[in-house]
């Protein structure tokens, strides 16, 4: 047998410790939390357990993970299920790490090269006090032109590193499965239920995928993936930015498992790339953790990156109400009807007031005639800057909806300009009404600036709604495959998102798709807040909201609280309390509420401005679910609990559906808290690790409320 070396590497980086493991010139990478560093083995990196058998098939799986067209991929049954290891991967040879610090942050660049004047780079880079690391690839070409069918943001080797054989039954996958109106829900899946061991010969890849294709990224699943090993006391997480098509595969092969992924391939997402000599392309970026905790501490340490990257309007800093007029209009607003909600929303103290579908109205049509962006004079007569200099004085800021991407089939636009249309294979791509603008076309461009910035400007708007309502698909013409046609439209999108913001300077831009088919990194940086779904209605939006704060910020989850007169007293409240999750969005009928429904409202308000520090920088380390399975019709309870980062203090939301009117909630790190205010329509009751919850309502179907606790200064539990 042939006496192999293995050659480790580790970067301690605070708490996280990157690690460089070279076998046979092939390196493999993967990080672990600076605790356990000291009980990593050799044993997944040598497989001798498995040599020691006579398989000779045994190979460790390289970091550098890249296709090009004309490779020799790899056997083991993967052709078809992933393009993992191809043999360029092989070729490439750790040449140089250069490690500098800079002010606040650290990074560390891998060089690989070929030989054929190739270099492919690992980017990473940790900000100080930010348990997380961004990652991205870079491939440099300074040889003969290639064309790229595979090239990912991450990849993960050898996880457990702490053990020689995994325990399937002991490794945990974490995924957020997501729909329309039924985002972020939590699946979590046992290794040897999705066969994610050896075989007996260790011989064969074993693929997990998750991943979507087309314009919009959060279908089906969020872009992210924890892997838990319960043995060992450790997560590992790892979220992409995937504003378009992307795959991220959590693959088994000889007793490791390792999490690659990126922007979807050729065989899954028809992305192939052609880069000639002196061409660069580099990756969009992921965000890896890895915690001695489980799910909730790796999510909360992936938000603080993001955090670190989120860059706000000033006014962003008090997280101002919203007052969103769709649920009060339905797509019919006017300066008429809009007056006197406008005069209730400033007395209430609401300070974005925001102008939502059908403001352009052609004639007697639908609002559903989109695309040209002409304020409708019927509904505006004397113009939208009449409605903008209203809600200025009122002390509040006005906000407009849009969806520039795409235009309705009976708009103008679509019949005098077919040329400024994606097409694929030649043909318009349209969903029922609607077709999609190309953004890469310099007219394009230039007709958005008039419509959208232009209008915007001058008429004194400082929000923007961002909508978006149907995928392009697979892809579209205009480049050397359809999944790089896509990828060039959609970076030219966020091209004009950052445009606005340039040319409107304050600017608040809210992210939107259906509600939340864009809940993704890429996009989230883009602006201030994003709509966390389009279940604004039913009961089910509170479970929705719950199940966000393991996947994106609370200060940029706008949850809309709707309101409606026909509302119980408990639903009113229970309405609420999932607002006050996240950024409290009002919607609804305001002005002709019940005096008990005005008074909930204006007590909600004051509640919210306490709570609003915890919202903005905090941890939510703490679920509890007992039944609701279904969001559709959710019966059981629900609550969670978000600390402050110096843990002094907690904010608890419940949510009990079918229970009666008294819930109690029970957690050890309750203990030495104590009820500072709470927003329930009764009374809260508090015992060492113990918070009761007794409402009084003639409604026992539906309970909630929403309480701030505070720990004494001396305190230190």
């Amino acid at each position: 047998m042939k006496s192999m070396i293995c050659k480790k590497s580790f970067y301690k980086w605070d708490d996280l410790t990157l690690v460089y493991a070279e076998v046979d010139r092939v390196v493999s990478f993967f990080v672990v939390p600076t605790s356990l560093a000291g009980k990593v083995t050799d044993d997944k990196l040598m497989m001798e357990y498995i040599r020691k058998n006579g398989f000779t098939h045994v190979h460790n799986d390289p970091m550098v993970q890249i296709a090009f067209l004309g490779d020799i991929g790899e056997k083991e049954f993967s052709a078809g299920v992933c393009m993992n290891n191809a043999s360029s991967c092989y070729e490439f040879h750790l040449k140089d790490q250069k490690e500098q610090r800079g002010d606040g942050y650290r990074e560390l660049i891998s060089v690989f090269e070929n030989g054929k004047g190739q270099i492919y780079e690992q980017h990473i880079h940790k900000k100080d006090n930010v348990n997380a690391l961004e990652c991205f690839s870079v491939f440099r070409n300074e040889g003969k032109s290639v064309t790229v069918e595979m090239i990912p943001s991450i990849t993960l080797n050898c996880i457990s590193p702490f053990c020689q054989d995994n325990d399937a039954d002991n490794l945990l996958i974490h995924r957020l499965r997501t729909n329309w109106s039924a985002e972020g829900k939590l699946e979590t899946r046992k290794a040897s239920e999705l066969q994610l061991e050896d075989s007996w010969s260790s011989y064969g890849f074993r693929v997990s995928r998750i991943g979507q294709i087309g314009s919009m990224p959060c279908r089906t699943y969020m872009p992210f993936t924890a892997l838990e090993d319960r043995n060992a006391g450790c997560t590992w997480a790892v979220a992409l930015e995937a504003p378009m098509s992307w795959h991220l595969d959590v693959l088994h092969h000889q007793a490791s498992i390792s999490i690659s992924g990126g922007i979807a391939d050729f065989e899954s997402g028809q992305f192939r790339k052609r880069i000639r000599r002196g061409e660069s392309f580099r990756t969009w970026s992921a965000y890896v953790t890895a915690v001695a905790g489980g799910l909730e501490e790796a999510c909360s340490c992936l938000q603080d990156e993001y955090a670190e990257k989120l860059h706000v309007p000033e006014i962003e800093d008090t997280l101002p109400v919203i007052y969103n007029e769709y649920c009060y209009s339905w797509g019919e607003p006017s300066m008429e009807k809009l007056r006197p909600m406008i005069d209730t929303c400033a007395v209430l103290g609401v300070k974005y007031f925001v102008v939502d579908v059908g403001w352009w109205r052609p004639d007697e049509r639908s609002w559903y005639t989109f695309g040209d962006w002409n304020p409708s004079s019927v509904l505006f007569p004397d113009g939208l800057k009449e409605l903008t200099e209203y809600i200025h004085a009122k002390g509040m800021i006005p906000g407009l909806w849009f969806e520039f991407e795409s235009v309705s089939a009976d708009s103008e636009l679509y019949a005098a300009h077919p040329d400024f249309l994606l097409k694929r294979d030649n043909a318009t791509i349209l969903h029922r009404e609607r077709a999609f603008l190309d953004f890469r076309k310099e007219e394009v461009h230039a007709l958005m600036q008039k419509k959208v910035i232009e209008l915007l400007r001058d008429n004194g708007f400082g929000y923007v709604k961002i909508d978006y309502n149907e995928p392009i698909g697979i892809g579209c013409d205009g480049a050397e495959s359809y999944g790089e046609g896509l990828r060039l439209q959609v970076e030219s999108v966020r091209s004009f998102f950052r445009e606005i913001a340039e040319k409107i300077p304050g600017i608040v831009m809210e992210i939107c798709s259906s509600g939340g088919h864009r809940l993704e990194p890429g996009f989230l940086q883009l602006g201030s807040m994003a709509s966390f779904s389009d279940a604004h209605l039913g009961l089910e939006g509170a479970m929705i909201a719950a199940d966000l704060h393991r996947w994106m910020l609370p200060k940029q989850m706008q949850i809309w609280a709707v309101l409606l007169r026909e509302y119980s007293v408990a639903r009113t409240y229970y309405t609420i309390v999932k607002g006050m999750l996240g950024r409290y969005c009002l919607s609804g009928e305001l002005n002709i509420l019940t005096e008990k429904q005005r008074s909930a409202v204006e007590e909600s308000l004051k509640f919210y401005n306490a709570i609003r520090c915890v919202i903005k920088q905090g941890d939510t380390l703490i679920h509890f679910t007992e039944g609701l399975t279904s969001l559709r019709h959710p019966e059981g309870m629900r609550w969670l609990i978000r600390f402050s980062k110096d843990k002094k203090q907690a904010v608890v939301w419940l949510f009990a559906l079918g229970r009666g009117n008294i819930a109690e909630i029970r957690d050890t790190r309750l203990y030495g808290y104590e009820v500072v205010r709470s927003f329930v329509c009764g009374n809260v009751e508090k015992t060492d690790e113990c918070l009761k919850v007794i409402q009084d309502s003639d409604d026992n179907t539906i309970l909630s409320a929403a309480i701030l606790l505070q720990r004494e200064e001396n305190d230190e539990t």
